[in-house]
């Protein structure tokens, strides 16, 4: 793989690099590009997501389907008219600074791992909140590609969105890429899953996650802890699996590894 330039470390510092890079992709290539929709079409909602087309060269939106009125309470030239900073404002806040600086690096840095000519088969997943036009809380999941240039520099961007109220924990932001198995856009091969945390105070374990670790780090079984602790074997998997979310671990060797070295227990 060719070796480019660092990526910015922000969304924001992207925009800014980019808005001088209007003429690296041509409009009627972008247009014939539309067609990556196609492998958008695996997702879990029922509902008809709002599909969009931003230009990050200009800071504006191509395209924001009708459907944005049911899922924001906005009306899409309400996007059309202002540009990222419709987004920009209805974004929350305290998720802003986690996709800001954490899930759209990690997207960027990912595409200048690969080839540019595999860059389109990758889809990037992810969950925020946002203000809606009735002024509540809306949870939103965005599923959506990149169209780069020759350096890997992230100009536009195309997907859908959906409401995800209800469905993701609220103070959790949930992250994937996927690729396109085999070329086939409805099989997805998963790459990468992260969960972010705009509240630092909820990566810190509770008592009973404190409880549960203790006994794993002893070598009991999840089967030995739930009649310890007289709860079912499902609930001490799902204490393990908020853990791993916590600690940025994946198996009980690292979580284990992770809490002794915190000092945790």
């Amino acid at each position: 793989m060719s070796q480019t330039r660092s990526i910015p470390l922000s969304f924001v510092n992207h925009l800014q690099q980019v808005h001088f890079k209007k003429n690296e992709v041509e409009q009627e290539d972008i247009m014939s590009l539309l067609d990556r929709f196609r492998v958008l079409n695996s997702f879990p909602f029922s509902a008809m997501p709002a599909f969009y087309v931003i230009d990050y060269t200009r800071r504006d939106y191509m395209l924001m389907s009708e459907a944005i009125r049911n899922i924001a309470f906005f009306h899409p030239e309400d996007f059309m008219d202002s540009g990222l900073s419709m987004l920009l404002d209805i974004y929350d806040k305290d998720d802003f600074k986690v996709y800001n600086q954490k899930i759209f690096t990690a997207n960027a840095n990912f595409l200048q791992s690969v080839p540019q000519a595999e860059r389109d088969s990758y889809v990037f997943s992810y969950t925020f909140r946002v203000r809606n036009g009735k002024g509540a809380t809306c949870h939103v999941y965005q599923r959506g590609n990149y169209i780069t240039n020759e350096k890997g520099e992230l100009l536009y961007s195309l997907g859908m969105v959906m409401n995800a109220t209800g469905l993701y924990n609220q103070r959790i932001m949930y992250h994937s890429i996927e690729k396109a198995a085999n070329g086939y856009p409805g099989e997805q091969q998963l790459i990468q899953q992260n969960y972010f945390y705009p509240y630092e105070e909820d990566t810190i374990l509770s008592e009973r996650e404190k409880t549960v670790v203790g006994y794993m780090a002893e070598g009991l079984s999840i089967k030995q802890i739930a009649h310890k602790l007289n709860i079912t074997v499902n609930t001490v998997a799902n204490h393990r699996k908020n853990m791993f979310r916590k600690t940025g671990t994946n198996n009980m060797a690292a979580l284990i590894a992770f809490v002794i070295r915190n000092r945790i227990i």
